[in-house]
């Protein structure tokens, strides 16, 4: 009795192929990477971002200072300044001035830094401004710096306005 030949059949094996399981891996590990230099840049400039936020608050409170007082007895935040001969020495020092956030709070500025306190330093400079001579006032440039005490000098910002004592 002949046994009855069956016909060769091809298993069919399931999964996939070691190739097939390197190249994928390969392929995730690309975009992981590529996502996480994207992180990083994004966080930095959320840093960034955020520094030139509290700048932007800390020089509208030293210009609203200087604006709201007499124009020739300043009190900048305990330094006087007399805004009719400020600047008129040439390569005269900016006015020094250092400022934190404590958490939650509205910015404390002083003249000294504060100890352990991260935050800013805030250069200020006044330049005399020629007025039409019909014109019995007297203003100035005034240019605010300010850097952060601890990180990188390209995170520094820049203001400037004119007071005028009209």
């Amino acid at each position: 009795m002949k046994t009855p030949v069956r016909p060769f059949r091809r298993r069919i094996a399931s999964g996939f192929t070691l190739m097939e399981v390197v190249t994928a891996l390969g392929i995730f590990s690309l975009c992981a990477v590529s996502l996480l230099a994207l992180i990083s840049f994004a966080l930095e400039g959320v840093a960034t971002s955020s520094t030139e936020n509290e700048a932007m608050h800390l020089a509208s409170s030293v210009f609203a200072t200087l604006k709201a007082t007499p124009f020739r007895e300043v009190d900048c935040f305990g330094t006087v300044v007399d805004l009719s001969t400020a600047g008129t020495q040439a390569d005269a020092p900016p006015l020094l001035l250092y400022a934190h956030f404590p958490a939650d709070a509205l910015p404390v500025i002083t003249p000294e830094p504060e100890t352990d306190a991260i935050g800013y330093r805030l250069e200020l400079r006044f330049e005399p401004i020629t007025l039409p001579p019909a014109s019995a006032a007297t203003a100035n440039r005034v240019s605010l710096t300010v850097r952060p005490l601890h990180g990188p000098e390209k995170q520094a910002v820049f203001f400037q306005t004119i007071i005028a004592d009209l």
